[in-house]
This record gives C-alpha cells, sequence and structure tokens, in this order.
C-alpha cells in the first residue's frame, strides 16, 4: 500500500529498520523529523517514540535507526534510537 510520500508499507507496519539523519527537532511541541536515507523523505516523530538517546538528548544531524508505523494520524517513526 502506498502512503502520502511515497513509501511503500506492508499491513501498516514497515517491519525492517530504517536509517535517517534527524532534520528538524521541535522540543518545546516534542516531536522531529527524520529525513530517511534511502528516499529523501521526512518522517515524522513524537517523544514517546525516542528509545535512546531520551528525546530531550537528541540533536539535529543526529543519525538514527527506526521502525516506521501508520496509525490514524498517518506514517510515524518509532523506536527511535542513536547509530553508534
Amino acid at each position: 500500500m502506498t502512503i502520502g510520500n511515497q513509501i511503500e508499507y506492508h499491513n501498516s507496519i514497515d517491519k525492517g529498520k530504517r536509517r535517517g539523519i534527524i532534520r528538524a527537532m521541535m522540543p518545546s511541541k516534542g516531536y522531529g523529523f527524520i529525513e530517511d536515507a534511502k528516499t529523501g523523505k521526512n518522517i515524522y516523530f513524537h517523544a514517546m517514540g525516542a528509545v535512546r538517546p531520551l528525546y530531550d538528548d537528541m540533536r539535529e544531524g543526529m543519525e538514527v535507526e527506526y521502525m516506521v508505523t501508520e496509525d490514524g494520524r498517518g506514517v510515524r517513526a518509532i523506536g527511535v534510537k542513536e547509530i553508534g
């Protein structure tokens, strides 16, 4: 199934891990965006989706690994953790 930004997902959850770079952080709102390494598309992530380091310690430019899921609000990254 194709979702908004043309990334293909299977059964609403992309079971593979993805890599990307945090491109934007909105600390006062508790979310940010990851640029997917393969597609170049931006993927939303919420502070609750951060695993390590905690959201407050994440920075723009940090290389991360994550999984993608879709819920009633759309596509988002979960299990976000720093690589390295």
